[in-house]
């Protein structure tokens, strides 16, 4: 398995993709109070379970799909990073209108998904050259 850095727009855009999801899991694994506080979420001193939870699962998920995709490569597996974002933003959206989150975070965050998820999905599908 040997790492290389893309040479085509339809092999960059997965690429970025994949970058700002480790990017995030980095974030959230090396600094997980300030990547809570930045989604808007406040930990409770009592309760230090929940920067394992930001540790454990979400920066744990971020990471091994980043770093799968980036070592990989490959289209099935930006597939994968395409449907997970993807997925990211319909649970957002059906927040936004089932839960009254109508607020400028939610489609601020929607929005970065969206790009996210549309990034290796146009490289997959072939509608970028």
């Amino acid at each position: 398995m040997e790492f290389y850095l893309p040479q085509t727009i339809p092999d960059w855009l997965p690429f970025i993709s994949a970058c700002v999801t480790v990017l995030f899991g980095l974030i959230f694994f090396l600094a997980p109070r300030m990547a809570m506080r930045a989604i808007l979420i406040d930990t409770q001193p009592d309760h230090p379970e929940a920067l394992a939870v930001a540790r454990a699962r979400i920066a744990g998920m971020y990471l091994g799909l980043g770093i799968m995709c980036l070592l990989l490569q490959q289209p099935l597996v930006y597939m994968v990073l395409a449907a997970c974002w993807g997925l990211t933003a319909f649970g957002r959206m059906i927040s936004v209108l089932s839960d009254q989150g109508n607020t400028w975070v939610n489609w601020m965050f929607f929005s970065i998904e969206v790009v996210l998820a549309i990034l290796p999905a146009l490289t997959v599908f072939g509608l970028v050259e």
